[in-house]
């Protein structure tokens, strides 16, 4: 997340942040939505050999509502991980669902959802714990 508090750049795009997914050769299948090609990222060897490695390992993101509703919910399924907590506030009832059922959780305030990201983890990857 930037200093401001968002990822977009003037023109409300995340290229900057996201345009290394996409610099290489080398294909990383993951869920495929209107911002990447069905066929996954395709970064260079290195982010391609880290982004396989640490996609096996995640169990649950946090996120926050913009990049949901940019992304559309990634058709419904995790981009990384089989949950995502979404610290928004705004009810989750202002749009519309478009996947029932998808694993998206709508939550107040990032504690509550680094809670519940870290039980939804089941012992995989989850956001770090915070120091006491």
């Amino acid at each position: 997340m930037s200093a401001d508090g968002f990822i977009a750049d003037r023109n409300d795009g995340v290229g900057p942040l996201f345009d290394w997914y996409f610099n290489g050769p080398h294909e990383v299948p993951i869920a495929p939505h209107q911002y990447r090609p069905k066929d996954g990222y395709r970064p260079a060897a290195a982010s391609a050999q880290s982004l396989r490695a640490t996609g096996a390992r995640v169990g649950a993101t946090i996120m926050g509502r913009r990049l949901i509703d940019l992304t559309d919910g990634w058709g419904g399924k995790p981009a990384i991980g089989d949950h995502v907590f979404v610290v928004t506030h705004r009810s989750p009832d202002d749009r519309p669902s478009r996947y029932p059922g998808a694993p998206f959780h709508f939550v107040s305030g990032v504690e509550e959802a680094v809670a519940r990201a870290k039980q939804a983890a089941g012992g995989r990857d989850a956001p770090p714990r915070r120091a006491a």
